[in-house]
């Protein structure tokens, strides 16, 4: 990824988890650690986030 491309990766990624990862969230923040289950959707979410993003 270039230097340029990371302030528009974060600002999607931040929006991406508000929407589609509100869950995940709302689990780190209850649990306050990221337990074995969060861990598994929170890959799976930033694995099919990059894969749209490097489109």
């Amino acid at each position: 990824m270039k230097v340029d491309q990371v302030v528009r990766y974060e600002a999607t990624l931040l929006s991406e988890m508000r929407s589609s990862g509100k869950d995940i969230l709302d689990s780190i923040r209850n649990d306050r650690q990221i337990k074995p289950e969060t861990e598994a959707k929170l890959t799976e979410l930033l694995t099919a986030f990059n894969k749209r993003f490097a489109a």
